[in-house]
Order: structure tokens, then C-alpha cells, then sequence
């Protein structure tokens, strides 16, 4: 994607479809769920599909807390066309 300057992002067509604003307008989905992870939590390997988008998607051990979700899904299931997002904190190791 070419560089956009943040000042440019409501103007560039580009940016809007990239950024998620290709409706003209700022959207915001609830449907992603923070979840929480400790040092307990158990770490599954990531697996690559063909939906893997470098450099979106972290190809690393991911944290699985019991009883999550991924965005608008009921469990850890992607149904979605590949396109699901998982957000997990670790406090006391302060990550993402």
C-alpha cells in the first residue's frame, strides 16, 4: 500500500477501503471481545491458511483462554471467510 499521511486518510480511496472507512464514514465492530490471558494460559501454534496477510497476521504461539471467541464467532472456529481477528492481553507480561 503506498504511504498515506494520516491527514489524507478521509480524502485517499485507497486508505478508506485499506482502513476500513470505504463507506465514507468511521465504523466500529463490537463484535471483537479483549480477552484475558495469564501465565497459565495454554499457547496453541498458529497455522497458516491462504488467508495469512503479512504483515497483519502474527505468526506466533497464541494464548487460548477457556471460553473465548473469535470476532463474531461463538468459539475459536473461523467461519468467516478467514477474515477473524482475536484479541488477547497478558498483563503482567504487558503484551498484546
Amino acid at each position: 500500500m503506498p504511504a498515506v499521511l494520516a491527514r489524507d486518510v478521509g480524502r485517499d480511496r485507497l486508505a478508506r477501503r485499506e482502513w476500513g472507512f470505504g463507506l465514507g464514514k468511521l465504523q466500529i465492530d463490537f463484535s471483537i471481545h479483549v480477552l484475558e490471558a495469564d501465565a497459565s494460559t495454554p499457547k496453541i501454534p498458529f497455522m497458516k491458511t491462504g488467508d495469512f496477510f503479512a504483515p497483519d497476521c502474527n505468526f506466533v504461539p497464541f494464548p487460548m483462554p477457556s471460553g473465548g471467541a473469535l470476532e463474531g464467532e461463538s468459539g475459536y472456529v473461523c467461519t468467516n471467510d478467514g477474515d477473524c481477528h482475536l484479541i488477547v492481553v497478558q498483563k503482567r507480561a504487558k503484551k498484546l
